[in-house]
């Protein structure tokens, strides 16, 4: 009997747990008592000032393009133009909304202020060795993420980093060639860090390389190899061990 009663409150708790990240949870007392609602919300993209929640989805239909569109729950709606490509990114900084992909898009009271893109002019160089012809262009950068120090914004393209003031206008652009595509996400605080696979980059808030550092371990594990492939792989005339070791981080 007792164990049945322990096997029911791990079953209880766990299920509380569960509940409890999966839903957004508000709890209202009327004498004393708890009320507990949940509410689930959907969407692409998520961003909150702390009081309202702001949703980016996309309409999907056979009929037309995908068209991207903003909600703010209990609030406005916005549908933007269906040329935005804008999936990427939905953050909310000192009262404005920027959502951005390929381009960037600052919303603000439900309403869009602007919209840009950002920009690198390059080279590239036709004719031959002796005689080369330069080429420029420009070439639209992809935003992943966007963070703010209450002041600048910094955007990850995965090529670099970018810091603008609140409205696009470029400050400095640092392209990190020699450490390669970024993953998506930075974080601002003493300084901008990112990262790449395992590693770390920290620049300074001037667009400084600070550090770079390779999270890396010696430690590793063995994997077992499948009876079955062993076997088939010994009918091709192959050896094949019982387990092999992989890096453990």
């Amino acid at each position: 009997m007792n164990r049945l009663l322990a096997l029911a409150i791990v079953a209880v708790v766990t299920f509380a747990v569960t509940f409890s990240v999966n839903y957004l949870t508000t709890s209202v007392r009327f004498n004393g008592s708890p009320d507990y609602r949940f509410e689930t919300i959907e969407g692409k993209r998520i961003a909150t000032d702390g009081k309202s929640i702001y949703i980016m989805e996309i309409n999907r239909s056979l009929e037309c393009p995908p068209i991207p569109y903003i909600r703010a729950i209990n609030g406005w709606n916005l549908t933007l133009n269906e040329s935005l490509w804008v999936s990427n990114v939905l953050k909310y900084f000192g009262g404005n909304i920027y959502a951005a992909g390929v381009d960037v898009v600052k919303i603000r009271n439900g309403k869009v202020v602007w919209v840009k893109d950002l920009v690198a002019k390059r080279v590239s160089y036709e004719g031959t060795r002796e005689n080369p012809i330069p080429v420029y262009y420009e070439d639209i950068l992809n935003v992943f993420d966007i963070e703010s120090d209450g002041k600048y914004l910094y955007l990850n393209t995965r090529d670099g980093i970018v810091k603008t003031d609140e409205d696009l206008n470029v400050i400095w652009a640092v392209e990190l060639l020699r450490i390669g595509d970024l993953n998506d996400d930075i974080s601002v605080s003493d300084g901008i860090y990112a990262t790449r696979w395992n590693s770390v980059i920290k620049l300074n808030k001037d667009g400084k390389l600070e550090w770079a550092i390779s999270l890396k371990s010696d430690e590793k594990v063995k994997v077992k190899i499948p009876e079955e492939k062993r076997k088939a792989a010994e009918k091709e005339g192959e050896k094949v061990p019982e387990f092999y070791e992989v890096e453990k981080y």
